[in-house]
């Protein structure tokens, strides 16, 4: 990991600090800026020279790094010991919490070649079978598509319509019962943190007690067995053509070529994939870069050393550009089977290191660029997208994670180990990083990241945690943040469940020690804190904020100036929560909000603003994502107003008084997605509505019936003018949560 050491040695070469020490660290900049331009200049196949000597480059790198960081802490030290500060234990270290395996189906569908037949026998078996319980296995080795099979199957219009309940549950290797039941329990519309404190027993009873009498399709994925099914010369070629040139016609001159790769990758249709994502990055399909890969592919099947499918996996490594190797090697930190934040995984890239400093883009949209990439060359494959087709979460095949593990063990880039596994001192000295895995807790130990639950109160000496970009803290528990927080310029995101940040002295925001916090891009989940314009002026990049106010009898609302948030100019994405202490307290009426252009993406609850004043929000210029809940606006009529909300794309409207609702089609011109829910009084849906040509989807949840049967007429009248896009969908308690509500928290400011 030669070129990862490097750039994260330059952008601590960049940051430091010290003007009297300037020639050298100008001269280690020049030196290690050379290096990395010949890395990625030089050739991606590399000889045991080559490689003995980027080992040599990367572990001197990281000691240069160390020795720097070590000098940094060091003088920080010695200044706070100066002013009298609380410091932590010597040698505590960060750990975070990372994402649990997935239970839930993924939504993205993949092309199936070679499995037609397979696909239409098991659906017919599916769905003519008499109603008795049936067991149906699919079976086969690692990496030949049993899981895209059944992902298929389970997103299939017509199996969606056919079953009462689907459920879809990850078993893997090292699988938990109890873990299995609460998931089964979830899918089946049993929600609630009680599910988590029953036994098995019970949890079982209550799995049958809810399938009883209804037709259910539970998809086991992952159960391991031995016997083994590969694909046909054809079908091989088939799935590699389409994976490089999608439904484009393959170059006459390198099909023979591609064919011969084909039946070398032994009809596994992961190797295939992989290497198809390989060639599909070659310059331009030049003939000679497919020869070259074909004449490696080959190689590895001639040596039949017993492990030829992941030494073709390999080949997708080794050929990969130097600035994407760490972030792949990366993946293999998370839990086997694990959906993946990607907006997550994004900032931890960031925090590592792993983005060369960017211009003119940013480190975040860099890393984006790196995950397309990855995705592109199907080394990761995208799990779950938002309404608006924004990648949410991502999973990585258990065989990718274990070439990554492997690779990442002999790079001496990050050892994934078992809790129960006891390491050496010298096994442990050799790491850079250690993920550990226990049962259910994995963590990562590294410093530019601190993720923990259940610390109350953080002392004042977190700034001396100089290489801080991400705090993350959830877990229940009111989290009390230092002043000193407002001292740590390299803070990029600051997320917690119910965070209360100490209000920085005039000194810190205006006077000689005042600090700008022009990294930090996100922060989420801050009670009653007080946005001044000061404030906001020492996080100028801020792009996404989540806030929540909780109000009680002796703060007037008007104290928080909500208007204050329109200095935020590069703000993209803001979520704001009002509630009251108890019921006797006064609603948040007469709040005065002001937004900046700039806005995409709002999010607004308990508000009550009167609907005639909803020009603040539809007149903002850029705002695609709006979402109004628990009385965000109140009243009973709303009569939007032509030339506002030009760009909005989805909306939803949830818990609300409005009974009339008077909207055609130029007042959402490119909406999409209309969900209205709880809307107890509405007793109509406009019926002009429908004429929006850009609307895809149309959902409402415990509405009149009135209001259902407008919106069926909606669509029937649309289907009649030929208007068959438009769909809409009467969703129960249950579908609306899984929809809607199932991952809602300050969390989802960040997605």
């Amino acid at each position: 990991m030669a070129y990862a050491a490097l750039v994260s040695l330059l952008q601590t070469i960049e940051e430091f600090p010290r003007p009297h020490v300037q020639q050298i660290t100008v001269d280690l900049h020049g030196k290690v800026s050379y290096l990395l331009g010949v890395l990625e200049d030089s050739s991606r196949t590399s000889s045991p020279s080559i490689r003995a000597l980027e080992g040599q480059i990367r572990d001197a790198s990281c000691e240069a790094q160390d020795i720097i960081d070590s000098h940094i802490s060091s003088q920080a030290l010695s200044e706070s010991a100066g002013r009298g500060d609380q410091g932590w234990e010597r040698g505590s270290s960060g750990t975070r919490e990372l994402p649990g395996s997935s239970r839930f189906a993924p939504s993205d569908r993949i092309t199936l070649v070679g499995l037609d037949r397979d696909m239409m026998h098991i659906k017919d078996r599916l769905t003519g079978s008499p109603s008795k319980l049936d067991i149906l296995p699919i079976v086969g080795m690692g990496g030949i598509g049993k899981t895209t099979l059944a992902r298929n199957l389970y997103n299939d219009s017509l199996i969606e319509y056919y079953f009462d309940i689907r459920a879809w549950v990850v078993v893997s290797q090292d699988y938990h019962i109890k873990e299995m039941f609460t998931s089964l329990a979830g899918s089946t519309r049993e929600v609630g943190g009680e599910l988590h404190q029953s036994s098995i027993e019970e949890l079982a009873l209550r799995l049958h007690k809810s399938l009883k009498g209804r037709r259910y399709l539970i998809v086991m994925d992952d159960v391991w067995d031995t016997r083994v099914w590969m694909m046909s010369k054809e079908a091989s070629w088939d799935l590699l053509r389409k994976t490089v040139f999608g439904q484009k016609d393959c170059p006459s001159a390198l099909e023979k070529i591609g064919r011969m790769i084909a039946r070398n990758c032994k009809g596994l249709p992961l190797a295939i994939v992989v290497i198809g994502g390989l060639l599909s990055k070659a310059r331009d399909n030049k003939q000679e870069d497919w020869e070259h890969i074909a004449s490696d592919v080959n190689s590895v099947i001639m040596r039949n050393d017993g492990d030829q499918f992941m030494e073709i996996l390999s080949l997708s490594y080794n050929y990969l550009p130097h600035h994407l190797k760490a972030c792949f090697l990366y993946m293999g930190v998370f839990p086997e089977d694990g959906e993946i934040s990607v907006s997550q995984l994004l900032k931890l890239w960031v925090a590592e290191g792993f983005v060369k400093p960017p211009t003119p883009k940013s480190f975040e949209e860099v890393a984006k660029d790196y995950f397309n990439n990855l995705n592109d060359r199907s080394l990761i494959q995208v799990q779950r997208r938002n309404r608006n087709g924004r990648v949410k979460t991502c999973i990585i095949h258990d065989m990718l994670r274990e070439l990554c593990i492997k690779e990442a063990r002999d790079e001496k880039f990050v050892r994934v180990i078992d809790w129960r596994i006891r390491l050496s001192p010298q096994g442990r000295n050799n790491q850079r990083r250690m993920s550990i895995h226990s049962k259910g807790l994995e963590t990562l130990l590294h410093p530019e990241e601190f993720d923990v639950s259940g610390r109350k109160k953080f002392p004042e000496s977190i700034s001396q945690l100089l290489n801080l970009q991400t705090l993350i803290v959830f877990g229940g528990s009111n989290v009390h943040l230092p002043i000193s927080i407002w001292k740590m310029p390299k803070l990029r995101h600051l997320l917690f469940e119910r965070g209360f940040l100490a209000y920085p002295f005039p000194t810190l925001v205006l006077g000689k020690d005042s600090v700008v916090l022009g990294n930090l891009q996100t922060l989420s989940g801050v009670i009653n804190f007080r946005y001044t314009k000061e404030i906001f002026e020492i996080m100028p990049n801020l792009k996404k904020l989540g806030v929540s106010y909780i109000h009680d009898r002796r703060t007037k609302w008007s104290s928080y100036e909500f208007d204050n948030f329109i200095y935020l100019h590069q703000l993209e994405t803001l979520k704001c929560v009002f509630t009251a202490s108890d019921f006797t307290t006064e609603p948040p009426s007469h709040i005065t909000l002001a937004f900046p252009p700039s806005l995409k993406k709002l999010s607004l609850t308990g508000c009550k603003i009167p609907w005639e004043k909803t020009t603040v929000v539809g007149s903002l210029p850029n705002l695609e994502v709006l979402k109004l809940k628990e009385y965000a606006f109140e009243g009973s009529l709303w009569e939007p107003k032509e030339g506002e909300f030009t760009k909005l794309k989805f909306l939803l409207i949830e818990l609300n008084s409005l009974a009339h609702w008077k909207a055609n089609r130029e007042h959402f011109p490119q909406l999409q997605h209309l969900c209205l829910s709880y809307c107890f009084n509405l007793e109509a849906i406009p019926s002009e509505i429908g004429e929006i040509k850009t609307l895809e989807t149309f959902e409402l949840c415990e509405c009149l019936d009135s209001a259902v049967e407008s919106a069926m007429l909606i669509q029937e009248e649309q289907q009649s003018l030929g208007n068959d896009g438009l769909r809409v969908r009467v969703l129960s308690d249950n579908e609306y949560f899984d929809s809607y509500k199932k991952n809602t928290s300050v969390r989802e400011v960040t997605t």
